[in-house]
């Protein structure tokens, strides 16, 4: 019983956790749109990717 609550409390957070952080992308949004500024957007996800790409054996020489 103790492990479902536990899981239980551990879905809330992680609820409350996505529920919040799309709370700030949308403020984000108005804000940016309202002064006219161009929303900033990392590179992480092109970074990551073109890393996840160039994949290499366990030696340093590309496969």
């Amino acid at each position: 019983m103790s492990l479902g609550i536990v899981a239980g409390v551990v879905a809330l957070a992680s609820l409350l956790t996505e529920t919040a952080a799309r709370l700030a992308v949308t403020g984000t949004d108005r804000f940016a749109r309202r002064h006219r500024l161009a929303p900033f957007t990392s590179g992480l996800p092109d970074e990551l990717a073109a890393v996840l790409s160039t994949h290499r054996d366990g030696k340093g020489d590309p496969r």
